[in-house]
């Protein structure tokens, strides 16, 4: 499943009990993270359910157990665990030694008042590992991946979009080579734009070369 069928899904009120967020578009999967936090945990409760762990440097334990806490003042409590090297098959030292069985445990039987997320920067998972594969059967897996030139069109159309604006192909064109393809910098470009040209309707080429700087 690609982030955006997950920000459809989201936009649509299905939130799935557990995901597991890999690729190497950062900017994708802090997007993603952001929309499933907006779809579950209140502005006002977020303070109480929401909960970042790095598994780099806390234990894995402490984010299942946090995870199987009933929220406060809210009906959801959303839980991310972020790095999990091992589902990975790279070889590094960890400086923590994680309980996988407990996600295991977890995976096949998630509290029904809480979404865990798995967030890992990885280009692939190992899909030989026993939690990879538990993980495939009862999580969402979403992939976020580099995207290719017809995505970007579209991630670029739906960001003016969502600006109540819209964007002429050259337009979008001159913004992927201006921000070197950068999805972050075209996500900020697209609002500066959307905010310059006041009422029109349309980004056009003339306001993105007159507007937007070219990246390093």
């Amino acid at each position: 499943m690609t982030v955006f069928d997950v920000w459809k899904s989201l936009k649509k009120g299905d939130i799935h009990p557990v995901y597991c967020l890999y690729g190497k578009e950062t900017y994708l999967l802090q997007e993603t993270v952001q929309r499933i936090r907006q779809a579950v945990v209140d502005e006002e409760t977020k303070d109480f359910n929401l909960s970042v762990f790095d598994l780099e440097e806390e234990a894995l334990d402490l984010a299942v157990e946090d995870a199987e806490t009933f929220p406060f003042m809210g009906e959801k409590r959303l839980v991310v665990a972020k790095n999990p090297s091992f589902l990975t098959a790279e070889k590094k030292k960890d400086k923590m030694e994680h309980n996988l069985g407990s996600l295991e445990d977890y995976i096949a039987q998630p509290a029904p008042y809480s979404v865990f997320v798995l967030l890992a920067p990885y280009e692939k998972l190992d899909e030989r590992k026993k939690l990879t594969k538990l993980l495939k059967k009862h999580a969402q897996m979403v992939e976020a991946k580099e995207l290719n030139g017809r995505e970007t069109a579209d991630f670029i159309a739906g960001l003016a979009k969502s600006e109540g604006k819209l964007i002429e192909r050259e337009a979008a064109e001159e913004l992927v080579i201006l921000c070197n393809a950068s999805l972050s910098a075209i996500a900020q470009e697209v609002k500066k734009l959307s905010t310059y040209i006041g009422d029109r309707d349309s980004i056009t080429l003339e306001d993105v070369k007159k507007l937007v700087a070219r990246g390093l």
